[in-house]
């Protein structure tokens, strides 16, 4: 419900503005040794656990994205459309805040498609959809240090989640340590 609270204020300051403008998000909300995650968008949560052989890095969430299978399929489920690996050509997540000039090509593709189109669509049938994919995880009990980390396309576009998890690993294992058990799990 945040989420789409979210999107309805950023959607009107759009309008107001005459903006096309969208963003992505990723809360992560930690509760004794359990953790929940929220993700809209091409942005993701990763854990790294560091114990003495090294580190393990799990991601916690997916990125969101229109040119990967599962968003193609999503994306297709949905009634839209997915051109060069962006959903209508030109957005690569497929959830989201914002982006109404790819909201309102949805609408109009829903359109041509059909003739009971409904004229109000709901935000889970909205594309790109502000409504996140909620994941859950449990948090090691004890042993290794566990750090989670959030971050947007800018990082995973370059970096991947292992090579993040080495670099935190370095920050907090000896040196010698950072190639030991790197990247398993």
């Amino acid at each position: 419900e945040v989420f789409v609270e979210i999107d309805r204020k950023f959607i009107a300051a759009d309008r107001q503005q005459r903006s096309d403008a969208g963003a992505c998000a990723c809360v992560v909300f930690v509760l004794g040794r359990h953790l929940v995650a929220a993700n809209a968008g091409d942005c993701r949560a990763i854990s790294v656990a560091i114990d003495g052989d090294g580190f393990r890095v799990k991601e916690l969430t997916r990125d969101h994205r229109s040119g990967t299978p599962a968003g193609a399929e999503y994306i297709e489920r949905l009634g839209g459309m997915v051109e060069a690996g962006r959903l209508f050509g030109s957005l690569e997540p497929c959830r989201g805040f914002g982006d109404l000039n790819i909201r309102e090509e949805h609408e109009e593709h829903l359109k041509k498609m059909s003739d009971e189109w409904v004229e109000e669509l709901g935000p889970e049938k909205q594309l790109p959809t502000p409504v996140p994919e909620i994941t859950h995880a449990v948090l090691l009990d004890s042993g290794p240090q566990e750090a989670v980390i959030i971050a947007s396309d800018g990082v995973w576009s370059v970096l991947s989640s292992n090579v993040v998890g080495a670099l935190v690993a370095s920050l907090l294992l000896p040196p010698k340590k950072t190639s030991q058990g790197g990247g398993k799990g």
